[in-house]
């Protein structure tokens, strides 16, 4: 078993190799939010062009489908006869009022205490508040922790490296330092770890497609999304197709009727 030094006998050399890795964590977080948010941004704004072309043909499709289902439902109806169409939607209706309530509950948040050791850190370190500069981090962090569902790593991703990160609050020991900054990495760790799967899960989405085929060039680009348009136009036709004939069906099954 590997020899694990108690917290409570932390030396400053410990102290000091901890603010390294929190150094490095900090700038390799940096690099990733670096490389994903304008990635996500270029692939959000190619998806929205992406959209605007094809939704006309979309908004085709969609109502001939609507067309084409409403058709196929009353050709049923009319084959299964109107009582026995009527207990198939009831009974439909039933099993969807057995489906399980979703019940909410007010969760706990787990970081409170972290987060509140954070903020007394920096009234701590910031109490003379020499600068605009330092105000102003003071009150971004505390405005970040009035909404209930920021995270202790979303303020500690805003404050710079420095003096917040390296100097103890007044009457902290070498070992509560120690402790308080085990927490930061913990969640710093994840964070860098969260991060690198976004940028992998970009590279899966099915906008990175998109943004593949434009970057391809302007040319490139426009001819995919003709390509798109005209397979909904076939697709539009191949329902429309289907409508007729199901139209055709019904005048002669209420010919007979």
């Amino acid at each position: 078993m590997d020899d694990v030094t108690p917290v409570s006998e932390m030396t400053q050399t410990d102290v000091n190799a901890l603010l390294a890795r929190l150094k490095i964590l900090q700038e390799q977080i940096a690099e990733k939010r670096a490389t994903l948010v304008p990635l996500e941004a270029k692939m959000t704004m190619i998806y929205k062009e992406y959209q605007a072309a094809i939704s006309p043909g979309r908004r085709d499709i969609e109502q001939a489908q609507a067309e084409l289902y409403a058709l196929q439902d009353r050709i049923e109806q009319i084959a299964l006869g109107q009582e026995m169409y009527s207990q198939i939607q009831e009974k439909m209706y039933q099993e969807q009022q057995k489906r399980p309530t979703i019940h909410f509950f007010v969760e706990i948040d787990p970081e409170r205490g972290a987060k509140d050791t954070l903020l007394e850190h920096l009234g701590h370190i910031l109490d003379h508040m020499t600068n605009d500069e330092d105000a102003e981090l003071l009150s971004h962090v505390h405005g970040i922790f009035k909404n209930p569902k920021a995270r202790l790593v979303d303020a500690l991703e805003c404050i710079p490296w420095g003096t917040v990160w390296i100097q103890r609050k007044r009457y902290e020991d070498l070992s509560a330092q120690y402790k308080r900054l085990l927490t930061w990495e913990d969640v710093l760790t994840r964070q860098l770890h969260i991060l690198s799967q976004a940028i992998e899960s970009l590279h899966l989405d099915t906008r990175y497609g998109l943004w593949e085929q434009y970057q391809k060039g302007y040319d490139i680009w426009h001819k995919f999304l003709q390509r798109v348009i005209q397979q909904q136009y076939v697709q539009r036709d191949e329902i429309a197709q289907k409508v007729l004939q199901l139209q055709a069906d019904l005048a002669e099954m209420e010919e007979r009727a």
